[in-house]
């Protein structure tokens, strides 16, 4: 049985004011704070590359990759069990 690697980042609570309204959609909350879930992180860039599973207006389910600068990522953690990333409950 092979296992999904999914992610979870925070940010550093400055990082919300840059990104504004835009951030909010794909933000979910957890034990230690707010984070973005991720199927996957890509750190070879000059931007943090998080790819997101989100819902549009119409509840229409998409993919989208999210572009973040390094200084704004406080924690990246991975994990095989869905829904489960250390600080994320289920």
């Amino acid at each position: 049985m092979t296992h999904k690697q999914t992610y979870a980042v925070m940010l550093f609570k400055e990082a919300f004011e840059p990104l504004g309204e835009a951030i909010k959609p794909f933000l979910r909350s957890g034990q230690f704070g707010e984070y973005i879930p991720c199927q996957s992180v890509d750190t070879n860039g000059p931007l943090c590359t998080l790819v997101v599973d989100t819902r549009s207006e119409g509840t229409r389910e998409m993919t989208v990759e999210l572009q973040i600068p390094y200084p704004m990522i406080k924690l990246i953690v991975g994990s095989e069990v869905e829904g489960h990333a250390g600080f994320v409950q289920g």
